[in-house]
């Protein structure tokens, strides 16, 4: 009951200082993040050589308006697959939980598990439907990794004005990867992240 009462408090409170905001700046939105350069992700990162690139679904875009998205297939010598999605968007609503988007697409999912794979912190998922199993990690940097339990929307108004304040620009960054679930798939996933995180930490933004 304590904890339930603390949660409402904080909720409360984000609120107010959420209205004082908009009374300073009016209705102050998330249009000013760089968009950050995922289309030079290189196309070869160690043994993982990029196969395809995958074209966004317009109707999927409709909803992501200031999104840009990277979409490719890697794959190993060993005939492994991969598949990297890197999103930057101008607009924080544009950022969404790739649990939530598996589940609207129908799939049935794992509870979300926080895991460290090649020394990154991210989420781990699987999400499976008509007999396919996936395993799915995922984790954001910049504005994006700002991502409150509570009054989400709240939040980030305030960090919004913190940078308006400041006079800098924010960017954000979602990598998402993407294998069969079998029973190497954690360590196909690690694989690629210990390859690919030398030109991941060139995309990444700067820390404030």
């Amino acid at each position: 009951m304590q904890g339930t009462q603390v949660r409402l408090i904080v909720c409360i409170v984000l609120a107010l200082a959420a209205l004082a905001v908009n009374r300073a700046v009016g209705r102050l939105t998330y249009d000013k993040m760089e968009v950050l350069p995922v289309h030079t992700f290189p196309q070869q990162v160690g043994e993982w050589k990029m196969v395809r690139e995958l074209e966004q679904d317009p109707q999927v875009m409709k909803h992501l308006p200031s999104a840009v998205i990277t979409d490719r297939i890697y794959e190993r010598e060993d005939g492994r697959t991969v598949n990297l999605t890197l999103l930057s968007a101008r607009e924080y609503v544009d950022f969404h939980d790739p649990w939530f988007c598996f589940r609207g697409q129908g799939f049935e999912m794992s509870p979300k598990k926080r895991a460290t794979l090649a020394g990154q912190p991210l989420d781990e998922i699987i999400a499976e439907k008509d007999g396919y199993r996936l395993r799915a990690v995922y984790w954001w940097k910049g504005r994006a990794a700002e991502r409150p339990k509570y009054a989400p929307e709240q939040w980030n108004r305030i960090l919004a004005l913190k940078a308006k304040l400041q006079g800098r620009q924010e960017a954000a960054l979602q990598v998402r990867l993407l294998t069969v679930d079998e029973p190497d798939a954690r360590g196909l996933l690690e694989d690629f992240i210990a390859a690919a995180k030398p030109e991941l930490k060139k995309l990444e933004p700067e820390e404030q």
